[in-house]
């Protein structure tokens, strides 16, 4: 049995790689400069799935709207930053930004329309954001603001169906005050209605399949626990299987929300902390009863021990 245990994770490493390959169909050739992209020799019916990628305004410390930008000093005040990417990794002055904090994106698109309604994907952001189409507000996750104490967290993507015409102009207003990392961190998406939905039904599939599977097998060899209590790694197997289910559920286009979309999203953050903190010494405790005689008992112990501490941590404090 401990032979056949070595290989539990092989079909689920093909299924990733396989799942990965599946969704390669986004076009990176377009890039945003100076706060502006270019996608006039784009067809949105006939090319692909495009990320607004590149360089972004970045107005720290402020909460503008699109009337803001008619002011004639407003581009004295913007710096360029990538997007994606977190925003203490850049600097104003040659300091880092604090992580900490609260501020607005601004791009200008360039399009050739042959497109009247497009399909936009809105990422999850730290540590929440309001998502502005000129004067528009097309979406939101949690409530972002210049402080704490009103800052509601909500680690939520959005996708949604929305009209542009060249020269409109997108912001976001983002916070955070809780992670370590603030900003924009993952790329949005712009096509075709057709194409998007496509997409993302695809993705929600995808995600669905991987969780309800580990969850399948963890509930399946948990059975076999019980009927041979003895083999423990069928225990820690099935455990690790519910958690690696869980933090999919949660992390992997947060469908956690779209499950459950008043879900709070410090616990959303706290349980995927959680999945971390007590995964690791169950997959390790997995290992430990395949390979017992190879691995030192103490070994064992720090891992249960910092797992509970990590784990209480978690639990009780303020994240």
């Amino acid at each position: 049995m401990k032979k056949f245990a070595k290989y539990l994770f092989l079909p689920f490493i093909l299924f990733f790689i396989f799942s990965c390959d599946l969704l390669k169909d986004k076009n990176n050739y377009y890039y945003s400069k100076n706060g502006e992209i270019d996608l006039t020799s784009w067809n949105c019916e006939k090319d692909e799935i495009i990320s607004l990628n590149g360089e972004w305004e970045f107005y720290p410390n402020s909460f503008l709207y699109s009337n803001d930008f008619l002011e004639k000093d407003f581009n004295n005040k913007k710096i360029l930053i990538n997007v994606p990417s977190v925003w203490n990794e850049s600097k104003i002055n040659n300091k880092n930004i604090r992580p900490f904090g609260f501020a607005t994106y601004r791009i200008v698109l360039k399009l050739k329309e042959n497109c009247l309604i497009y399909g936009i994907k809105i990422p999850d952001m730290s540590s929440s954001y309001k998502f502005f189409v000129n004067n528009k507000l097309v979406s939101s996750s949690g409530n972002p603001a210049d402080n704490k104490k009103d800052e509601r967290v909500k680690f939520s993507p959005d996708f949604t169906f929305i009209q542009l015409n060249d020269g409109d102009q997108i912001i976001i207003q983002v916070s955070n005050h809780v992670l370590l990392n603030g900003g924009i961190w993952k790329s949005i998406e712009i096509g075709s209605v057709k194409k998007m939905k496509e997409n993302r039904l695809k993705s929600i599939f995808l995600d669905s399949l991987f969780i309800g599977g580990f969850l399948f097998i963890g509930l399946y060899y948990l059975l076999f626990f019980l009927i041979r209590k003895n083999d423990k790694f069928y225990l820690y197997f099935s455990l690790f299987c519910i958690i690696v289910s869980l933090r999919t559920l949660i992390i992997s286009n947060s469908l956690i929300f779209l499950v459950f979309p008043s879900f709070s999203g410090i616990i959303a953050l706290k349980l995927e902390y959680l999945t971390i903190f007590i995964g690791f010494p169950i997959y390790f405790l997995y290992n430990y009863y395949i390979y017992k005689k190879y691995l030192n008992n103490i070994v064992k112990k720090i891992f249960q021990f910092s797992g509970i501490v990590l784990t209480i941590i978690v639990a009780l404090t303020d994240i």
